[in-house]
């Protein structure tokens, strides 16, 4: 792989930044990724900066994500979600503590992913502010 990324280092007069081949071998290592892909080791694999890696993996995070809203859940549909972050460490006086499950002393970085399964192999994702807001 790195000759191929040496190749594509030359300058080739396009309307994008990134040759094709570049952008191909992005979407093949992060969809062989069996536990994701960070930007950060994709950015050591192509020899590119991490801001470069980061927008790729999320433009390939979003293609997947437009293309996963047109379909409809059919047979026997599982679904799952859980709350995660937005935790406020309570303060180590019991005089000097707030109560976390009130509005007012939320932070607002709490999100709710929720997945849905149809099948052994069609799984989609989401991530929301809260949970009636979901996709679905």
């Amino acid at each position: 792989m790195s000759e191929a990324v040496q190749r594509d280092k030359q300058d080739h007069p396009r309307s994008h930044k990134l040759p094709i081949r570049m952008y191909l071998i992005a979407v093949a290592l992060w969809v062989n990724g069996a536990k994701g892909y960070s930007a950060l080791q994709m950015s050591r694999d192509l020899d590119r900066q991490y801001k470069t890696a980061f927008v790729l993996c999320h433009k390939i995070r979003e293609a997947i994500g437009l293309d996963a809203v047109d379909r409809e859940a059919s047979g026997a549909v599982e679904v799952d979600g859980r709350y995660f972050g937005g935790y406020i460490k309570p303060a180590n006086y019991s005089k000097n503590r707030r109560d976390r499950r009130l509005a007012k002393n939320q932070n607002g970085k709490r999100r709710v992913v929720v997945v849905m399964r149809m099948g052994p192999s069609k799984t989609q994702g989401a991530v929301s502010l809260s949970q009636p807001r979901a996709p679905w």
